[in-house]
């Protein structure tokens, strides 16, 4: 920010001087609105909503000027407060929660560096029906579509008040073939499998003495091999460039994992001067460009994968640019 401060002197007809200051800001000062006299639409739920589903999507439309949200859950009421359920800020115009049954408010406000609007509130009603069908659950992890690289695989979803019991099952790929492991009559929303490398598919289901839930299903990949590392190849190992501006290239081995087509590489590179910290790049492809200083370089590679494996280093290279 610039500010540029001076005095002026001006003379009035009482032959009075008075000194004045002003201060004047650069274009790209910030300004923010004043929002503390709006008000924040409420969109869902409606008010003094009643429902059986237990998974509430609180939705609100944008203020002008806001920068982020403040969202509070309580239970019963604010006025009649046992639990603070939920107390977040966010930019987004919506916010998703899960509740057992019971009464509860919930209120908003928005905000800005400058100041908050008023609180705005709405009632809301869970009611303690048994039927699992009109229930939400949510499969936690392995997230959908998941990569991941160890073996040891934790799996947990979202419970409720009503469930007896849980049916899992797990397929041997993302459609949901082969049938490799079943547990049923689950008290708990976890459930653990050792498992090698590959592609799979798992369900969970709900169940009680009137109702059942709808099955819930994810994919997700087991990835345990550690990609090769790269071969460096221009510049040359004790090249000497004339040219500043280089195209960094270098060859990659095949990936046997379950995602070989995912493969990036970090580039790290320094001089005599930068060294030890240097610069780094992550590069989806098998070349970077990069602008350099006259001087003596150095410059090495490894790979990893979307599970997260990560190669050894290539070795060093060294260069002199003129």
């Amino acid at each position: 920010m610039l500010n540029f401060g001076f005095n002026i002197l001006k003379k009035f007809n009482t032959g009075l001087l008075l000194i004045g200051s002003f201060t004047f800001f650069a274009c790209d000062d910030v300004i923010e609105n004043n929002i503390q006299g709006k008000s924040v639409p409420l969109l869902a739920p409606p008010a003094e909503h009643l429902t059986s589903d237990n998974f509430i999507a609180f939705i609100w439309g944008e203020v002008e000027g806001a920068l982020e949200y403040e969202l509070e859950i309580a239970s019963p009421s604010f006025a009649g407060m046992v639990y603070l359920i939920q107390d977040t800020t966010t930019a987004e115009l919506q916010f998703s929660q899960q509740l057992d049954p019971g009464s509860y408010q919930w209120r908003i406000r928005a905000k800005n560096g400058s100041g908050t609007t008023n609180w705005y509130a709405r009632n809301l009603q869970i009611d303690s029906t048994s039927n699992l069908a009109l229930v939400q659950f949510v499969l936690i992890t392995p997230a959908d579509q998941a990569y991941l690289n160890d073996s040891v695989i934790a799996f947990s979803w979202s419970g409720h008040h009503a469930v007896n019991a849980y049916d899992f099952n797990l397929y041997n790929d993302h459609t949901g073939g082969t049938l490799a492991e079943t547990a049923s009559g689950l008290i708990g929303t976890t459930h653990q499998s050792t498992l090698s490398e590959g592609q799979y598919a798992w369900t969970m289901q709900a169940f009680n003495g009137h109702s059942s839930s709808d099955v819930y299903a994810a994919t997700f990949s087991i990835d345990l091999t550690v990609p090769g590392s790269p071969v460096p190849s221009f510049p040359p190992d004790q090249a000497t460039v004339g040219d500043t501006t280089l195209l960094f290239s270098w060859a990659r081995p095949a990936d046997m994992g379950t995602n070989p087509t995912y493969i990036k590489d970090s580039l790290y590179f320094h001089s005599d001067t930068l060294a030890p910290a240097g610069m780094q790049f992550e590069v989806d492809g098998l070349t970077h460009p990069q602008a350099l200083t006259a001087g003596q370089w150095f410059w090495r590679l490894r790979s990893f994968d979307q599970a997260g494996n990560i190669s050894g280093y290539s070795d060093w290279f060294t260069f002199n640019v003129q």
